[in-house]
């Protein structure tokens, strides 16, 4: 056969096998796992940082993103007296969806920034394992790690 017959099959199969786009995955906040592990997820050592970490956990709850999301003032005495549910995201290439939030971040060099009530930012760090990922979040000396695993 001629080789121009080809060439419309090579170029072709090229542009198939480069145009994999890449697929979003869903993750869910592992609050079970952040509990049950509390030291494995407090980095930090100091006196009352696992406490923290555990507080600073909430902002995975749907409760507490759908309060930010409204514009609501976060009221934690109403947080601390119910079970939370863990929120859920979608993570993209170069984005993040927050389902609860209803709001998208960038990723630029895997860190992210949240939008929080009077202009308030909180900066995550995203660690992406095998099976799930992570986010790192340091405020001073505090340095916390929040699982998240695949959502079926």
């Amino acid at each position: 056969m001629n080789k121009i017959t080809f060439l419309p099959i090579i170029i072709l199969c090229l542009l198939i096998g480069c145009s994999k786009t890449y697929a979003s995955q869903k993750y869910v906040f592992d609050s079970n796992e952040m509990q049950k592990n509390i030291k494995k997820y407090t980095v930090s050592n100091a006196p009352m940082d696992e406490l923290s970490c555990g507080l600073t956990s909430i902002l995975f709850s749907k409760e507490l993103l759908n309060m930010l999301k409204s514009n609501e003032a976060p009221d934690m005495s109403k947080l601390m007296d119910v079970d939370t549910t863990p929120t859920t995201i979608e993570l993209f290439k170069d984005k993040i969806f927050w389902d609860d939030l209803g709001q998208e971040t960038k990723l630029n060099d895997n860190m992210i920034t949240l939008k929080g009530i009077s202009g308030e930012t909180v900066k995550l760090e995203l660690i992406i394992n095998e099976d799930n990922i992570n986010f790192k979040f340091k405020e001073e000396k505090l340095i916390c790690i929040f699982p998240f695993k695949k959502s079926t």
